[in-house]
């Protein structure tokens, strides 16, 4: 069931700019350029249509697709594309947090931030994810 909003072509085109703008400063202090990012959000809502298909575009980062999560799939693309933003939904953290023996077969080092959105990310899962993988930038809005 959609609800009942209008999202004119303006309004996606400023909150891409708006994200741009938003993530100029940090990632100039931390060097950060064109990325690779995994892009599994559906395209049909705004969180998936801007950070997944329109602002990596702007920014000039490849995006991987997947058509849906499948934790082995997800950790596959990680380490093959070398994916190093993560554009998620706190779910999904959860299944990487509680699969740490599967996580750990796979080679998760490219990842430097993950994104989470749709949904607040709870204290004790950040502090989980932090002691599993302390070098990963979590980020929220929702």
């Amino acid at each position: 069931m959609q609800k009942a909003v209008m999202i004119s072509h303006k309004n996606v085109i400023a909150n891409v700019l708006q994200a741009r703008t938003f993530e100029a400063v940090p990632y100039a202090a931390l060097g950060v350029g064109p990325q690779v990012a995994l892009g599994l959000l559906p395209l049909s809502h705004i969180y998936g249509l801007t950070l997944n298909a329109l602002v990596p575009q702007y920014r000039g980062d490849e995006v991987v697709i997947l058509p849906r999560f499948e934790l082995g799939t997800f950790l596959a693309a990680v380490q093959r594309h070398r994916i190093q933003r993560l554009n998620i939904v706190p779910p999904i953290m959860i299944q990487v947090v509680q699969n740490k023996d599967k996580c750990d077969a796979y080679d998760l080092s490219s990842v430097r931030t993950v994104f989470s959105g749709a949904a607040p990310m709870g204290v004790e899962l950040i502090q989980d994810v932090n002691k599993q993988y302390p070098k990963w930038n979590i980020c929220q809005g929702y």
